[in-house]
């Protein structure tokens, strides 16, 4: 599903500081519909995009104040001590999910959430172009 985003994104139909817009929420449910031949609406999809951004931002609070923390590659998990992960997990509950392994396609999270911030008028430039292109790409079906 991760690269259903990130292909919507690389594609440039995405804001900073918003997800997507309501007509490409659409084509994204058509594009995972028919890859994948599940029937998810855009409500269902949307659920599994606030899921994935919480795991990162877990994952990137886990990961962005200590050093010296080590990766163990094989099992995709930090090599810390189990004084670090409680006291982690103290300030961190949602964190626990990660102390065996840390997230799937974190190369696609990364993609998805990282640098996103709104910063005014440029933004709603982008999207007036972006929703532009769509229409072009979509044609009358999404209207």
């Amino acid at each position: 599903m991760e690269s259903i985003f990130t292909g919507g994104i690389e594609a440039g139909n995405r804001t900073k500081g918003a997800a997507f817009s309501p007509k490409v929420w659409t084509i994204l449910v058509t594009k995972f519909c028919d890859e994948t031949g599940l029937n998810y609406d855009k409500d269902q999809l949307k659920s599994r995009w606030d899921v994935l951004k919480i795991d990162w931002r877990v994952w990137e609070q886990l990961n962005s104040h200590d050093t010296g923390l080590g990766w163990d590659a094989v099992k995709g998990k930090i090599n810390a001590s189990d004084d670090w992960w409680d006291r982690k997990l103290k300030e961190i509950p949602k964190a626990a999910k990660f102390r065996q392994k840390g997230p799937q396609n974190l190369e696609q999270l990364e993609r998805m959430f990282r640098d996103v911030a709104a910063t005014g008028i440029a933004d709603r430039i982008e999207i007036q172009f972006l929703e532009e292109n769509i229409n072009s790409e979509a044609g009358s079906s999404y209207e």
